[in-house]
């Protein structure tokens, strides 16, 4: 059951929420608001194929979840067996180019990007270490994982590592 609906012009956002203390802290719409605009802007740039397949709104699922839950999902789909802060699941390899996305149909005007996991207990430490609200740091995560729906990896080179940093860096920076 979706928690809270983030609803903008081109951008869909369902959170769900299963960690302890639930209810989406953190997540309002108020708050979420500039990064969708920024998010808006660049899904419908030259860069990526939203447009051109014709969707009129792009859908993310967002849950946050506790450490064990992460760890788990962690192992079972990267073999790696620890706790992370952010997990992203693509529906598509890659929305960059057409090579690889050529059986997207659109079966309806929302495109589904994928799935986005973010721990709410390392997003917390994370947000002490940083000095930062936890509120920026769930929105980085999500900036983090929005980059990785649309296909890039900063783990595949450091060419990719440098474009998916400057990429997130614009979306958080221009979204305060």
């Amino acid at each position: 059951m979706v928690e809270q609906r983030v609803n903008s012009d081109r951008i869909l956002l369902d959170i769900y929420d299963s960690s302890r203390g639930g209810g989406g802290r953190g997540l309002t719409k108020k708050m979420l608001s500039p990064l969708l605009a920024r998010v808006e802007q660049l899904l419908w740039s030259k860069q990526y194929l939203i447009a051109p397949m014709g969707a009129n709104k792009c859908q993310i699922s967002i849950h946050l979840c506790g450490e064990y839950k992460i760890r788990r999902l962690n192992h079972l789909y990267r073999n790696k067996d620890q706790i992370t802060d952010v997990l992203s699941f693509p529906v598509h390899e890659d929305l960059r180019s057409i090579k690889g996305n050529r059986s997207i149909e659109m079966r309806s005007p929302n495109l589904l990007l994928g799935d986005i996991f973010i721990c709410r207990q390392v997003a917390s430490r994370q947000a002490a270490t940083f000095g930062i609200s936890y509120s920026l740091e769930l929105i980085h995560l999500l900036a983090h994982g929005i980059i990785h729906l649309l296909g890039h990896d900063h783990q595949r080179s450091k060419v990719e590592a440098t474009r998916s940093q400057k990429l997130e860096e614009q979306l958080i920076w221009k979204s305060r």
